[in-house]
């Protein structure tokens, strides 16, 4: 029996499942994340190149550093040179004049859209800053003391609940989005599988050699599998993703470093078990459809969604008691759970019991889906009403 039901998970996964397709999908990958990182570095070099010269004619006696070797390099001038200096401007010889006319006004002018805004504005805010203190005799170094917050060294007692890093926590953000891309694909995968295979009554035959328990069983492990695929898929781009946002902003990677992996293989387990709980609940809809094109049963799809919506504004605030019951129905647990155990103030009992609960459910599950499929598949002409659905799932038809 277990032969049969890997034999057909085999089945349904390598239907979807195309190696020429996934290698290409892994060569553009990565070569996406060769020219990203390689496009990165160019611009950081690029930009390490860049230099401007931006004149200054000042009737306020500011504090700016002129000359240097800054990008952003600021020239001394003259009122009497301001017609010769805006020639240079509109010429392209010079990037900038700035005109300072009092500490709290100057006009710009430029030939385009100055790239070197930010560093100006920096130069202008610092020179305001020393000139103001000179004027009311306050010393640069207690300026900053009175600047300066008071530290605050945090320390845990012995049983705290320490919270995981940012990066789990961004981690798991990231586990829960992606797994909710791959209950989307296993219900769009459930709901043709199903649906095709009754209009065409493939199943008939199939369940004529196999229980219809070995069927089902074998259709969420397989579609199930290629719904992690696709989590997996996922992750990878959200790794390159991170990647290539930490070259172009000079941070670093600190993914490998700082990553919690019990958080992270306890938020894998919760994806895998709430991927078969809602597609437990994907193959028992899909079964009870007589025609997809007709039918107003295909909007089901989108109910996981609502659990999804649900969760994630309790990721401020991960321990309200919205979350604490959304963390224990099988229908939210696969999210609100990962949320809450990244702060840490989760205790383990609930996170045990949050799983059984959802491991019970999909036990359950998987049998009622099986029934509504065995009744599922040979109702045709009209599609089952609500209370038909009910006395199969309760086996009393």
């Amino acid at each position: 029996m277990k032969h049969t039901v890997w034999s057909v998970a085999r089945f349904e996964f390598m239907r979807y499942f195309k190696w020429k397709h996934e290698l290409i999908n892994l060569v553009i990958i990565a070569g996406m994340f060769i020219v990203a990182n390689g496009a990165g570095a160019l611009m950081q070099w690029s930009k390490s190149k860049e230099s401007f010269e931006v004149a200054v004619i000042s009737d306020v006696a500011l504090p700016l550093e002129y000359g240097g070797d800054d990008r952003l390099r600021l020239l001394k001038a003259d009122i009497s040179e301001k017609e010769a200096r805006l020639a240079d401007v509109d010429e392209q010889r010079l990037d900038g004049l700035l005109i300072v006319q009092s500490l709290d006004k100057a006009e710009l002018f430029v030939g385009k859209e100055p790239a070197w805004r930010k560093e100006l504005n920096k130069a202008l805010s610092d020179a305001k800053l020393e000139f103001s203190l000179q004027q009311s005799a306050i010393s640069k170094d207690t300026f900053e003391a009175w600047q300066k917050p008071i530290e605050i060294d945090q320390a845990f007692t012995a049983n705290a609940r320490k919270p995981a890093s940012e990066v789990s926590k961004l981690l798991s953000f990231g586990l829960v989005l992606f797994s909710m891309m791959g209950v989307m694909t296993g219900f769009a995968l459930f709901f043709a599988s199903i649906t095709s295979e009754k209009q065409h009554r493939v199943s008939e035959l199939v369940v004529s050699a196999i229980p219809h328990q070995t069927w089902i069983d074998g259709k969420l492990l397989g579609l199930t599998g290629h719904g992690l695929k696709t989590v997996i898929t996922w992750g990878i781009y959200g790794l390159l993703g991170l990647s290539v946002y930490n070259r172009f902003s000079g941070k670093e990677d600190l993914l490998l470093s700082t990553l919690s992996l019990p958080v992270v293989f306890v938020a894998i387990l919760f994806a895998l078990f709430g991927m078969l709980f809602w597609n437990a609940v994907m193959a028992a809809i899909a079964s009870s459809i007589d025609d997809p094109n007709t039918s107003t049963r295909g909007t089901l799809m989108f109910l996981p969604m609502l659990f999804f919506m649900l969760v994630f504004p309790g990721m401020e605030s991960p321990e309200n008691t919205m979350m604490q019951v959304l963390s224990w129905l099988p229908f939210s647990s696969m999210a609100a759970m990962p949320i809450r155990l990244v702060h840490g103030l989760v205790p383990w009992w609930q996170v045990l019991g949050s799983f059984i609960v959802l491991l019970i459910s999909v036990l359950y599950l998987r049998r009622i889906a099986s029934r509504i499929f065995q009744a599922g598949m040979l109702f045709y002409g009209k599609e089952a009403s609500w209370k038909q659905i009910w006395q199969w799932a309760m086996n009393r038809a």
